[in-house]
C-alpha cells in the first residue's frame, strides 16, 4: 500500500472523528410535554432529544415528531419549520418552555443524568458557560447550570437575558461579549 494512501485513510479518520465530536456535544436527552390550549397532547409526550447549534433548536420527540426552530435575531424568538411564530418563554434551572402562536406550548425538562450542558454545545473549559454562534453574526452566552442566557448582537452589544441571569451573570457576560466580538 502506498504511503500516500495510508496518510489519506489516516486523515480521513481523524477529520471523521473530529467532526462528529461537537454533535454529540450539543444534544441531550430530555422529557417533553406537549400541550394544546393548556390540554396535554396524547402520543406526544414522553422522552425526547434536545439539541441546540449556533442558536438553532432541535427537539425531537420519540412518536417522530420533530421542531426545528431557527432563530429570528430577537433574544428566544423563533420560527419552526413551518414558518410559525415561536417564543422560548423560560430558560431557567433543567426547564425549557416554548409557546407557539395558536397556542401549542411544549415543555422541556432535561434529564438528570445528562452531561450537564443542558444542550448549549460544549461548554467552557471551566464548565460554566458555553458560546453559541447565530445566524446573524451575534452570539449567546449561555450558564447552563443556571438556566441563563445572554443574547448580544454581533457588535457585541446586549440584546437582552432571560428571567434565570442573576446580575453578576449579566455583568460576565457582558465581559466576555467584549472578548468574542
Amino acid at each position: 500500500m502506498k504511503a500516500s494512501t495510508v496518510l489519506s485513510t489516516a486523515l480521513l479518520a481523524l477529520g471523521a472523528t473530529v467532526w462528529t465530536h461537537p454533535v454529540q456535544a450539543d444534544s441531550m436527552q430530555a422529557s417533553c410535554e406537549v400541550r394544546k390550549d393548556g390540554e396535554k397532547q396524547k402520543g406526544k409526550s414522553g422522552p425526547c432529544t434536545f439539541g441546540q447549534r449556533q442558536g438553532y433548536i432541535d427537539i425531537d420527540l420519540r412518536n417522530g415528531d420533530v421542531f426545528s426552530l431557527k432563530p429570528t435575531g430577537q433574544p428566544d424568538h423563533f420560527k419552526d419549520q413551518k414558518g410559525a411564530k415561536v417564543v422560548r418563554t423560560r430558560a431557567g434551572g433543567d426547564t425549557q418552555e416554548f409557546k407557539w402562536e395558536g397556542g401549542k406550548k411544549l415543555v422541556v425538562t432535561f434529564d438528570s443524568y445528562s452531561n450537564g450542558n443542558n444542550g448549549y454545545g460544549a461548554a467552557a473549559v471551566d464548565g460554566s458557560h458555553s458560546i453559541n454562534r447565530m445566524s446573524n453574526g451575534g452570539f449567546e452566552v449561555v450558564w447552563s447550570k443556571h438556566g441563563c442566557i445572554a443574547s448580544f448582537n454581533k457588535h457585541g452589544q446586549p440584546m437582552g437575558h432571560s428571567n434565570g441571569c442573576t446580575q453578576s451573570q449579566v455583568e460576565r457576560s457582558g465581559q466576555i461579549a467584549r472578548n468574542e466580538h
